[in-house]
């Protein structure tokens, strides 16, 4: 009995090896110990704190180390964070260690695209890591094979050929429906999204918008900034459409027959926005 009562605790410990050097054994609790009472409690209080507030309050207590970077499972470079870290050798000193101590991290999320020295940083450190939300601006063949397999997220892209490596990607923005089609050999690039925002206002777009809906039935969300008037109609070929936003548009009779065709055909729709210069904007809900 006495041995079932026994709680498995190991504390911080300086042993010598002989060689001079001291190495540290780390601090492990057993899940029923009572060293970590409430330890689910203080996780939760500081999830609600910045990643800037976890380092400064990480040494108020050992339960603070215990528990202040495990809910940390997001991290955005933005300029803010950027100028406090600086560039040069600290920069990656201190990303080395901001990845070590957030090892539960999943998502990065950048507007600009970060050196593979960063992301490599984090690959190595951060195991649960599986996406990258950034803009393929200025990227090339290498760091694309390298880490297009991680991006799910780009709202802005320059070079065309480098989705073809983005495997997982969900969510899309685009200046126009051919920029997701390779200029020479006609092949789409992208497949399987969930999320797609794009203009489509030449007539010639309609066999491209064929082509793409074939490879990416499992769409939610179509967002369209289009100037010419279109048979609309042709969106009822997503099966899972549940929000459509459709903008700048010409009102007239041919997009009510439209816009009948997708309420019959897509099931699943449940928010429709609407604006054209006739009616201004109009949204609708579809209820159950």
């Amino acid at each position: 009995m006495s041995q079932q009562m026994k709680h498995i605790k190991t504390s911080l410990e300086t042993t010598d090896d002989g060689k001079g050097e001291d190495i540290q054994q780390g601090q492990m609790y057993a899940k029923n110990s009572m060293d970590r009472f409430g330890d689910d409690l203080c996780q939760l209080l500081m999830s609600y704190l910045s990643l800037e507030d976890r380092f400064q309050l990480e040494c108020v207590s050992k339960q603070f180390q215990r528990t202040v970077f495990g809910s940390v499972v997001q991290i955005t470079f933005n300029d803010n964070l950027c100028k406090r870290l600086k560039i040069g050798r600290i920069f990656f000193e201190k990303l080395s260690e901001i990845a070590i101590k957030c090892s539960n991290i999943e998502t990065i999320k950048c507007r600009e695209i970060q050196s593979p020295q960063v992301l490599n940083i984090f690959r190595d450190n951060c195991r649960h890591l599986r996406e990258i939300s950034c803009n393929l601006e200025t990227v090339n063949d290498c760091w694309s094979r390298e880490f297009g397999p991680l991006v799910t997220r780009v709202d802005y892209f320059t070079n065309k050929e480098s989705l073809i490596h983005c495997h997982r990607l969900s969510r899309l923005k685009a200046n126009h429906l051919d920029d997701v089609f390779d200029t020479t050999s006609g092949q789409l690039l992208v497949k399987n999204l969930k999320h797609f925002k794009f203009s489509f206002g030449e007539p010639e777009g309609r066999d491209l918008l064929k082509r793409f809906i074939a490879a990416n039935k499992s769409i939610n969300i179509i967002e369209i900034l289009t100037y010419n008037q279109q048979d609309f109609g042709i969106l009822s070929g997503f099966p899972e459409l549940r929000e459509l936003s459709l903008l700048s548009v010409h009102y007239d009779n041919s997009i009510v027959d439209s816009l009948r065709t997708i309420g019959v055909n897509c099931k699943q729709l449940k928010r429709l926005s609407l604006r054209a210069s006739q009616l201004g904007a109009f949204q609708y809900h579809r209820k159950g």
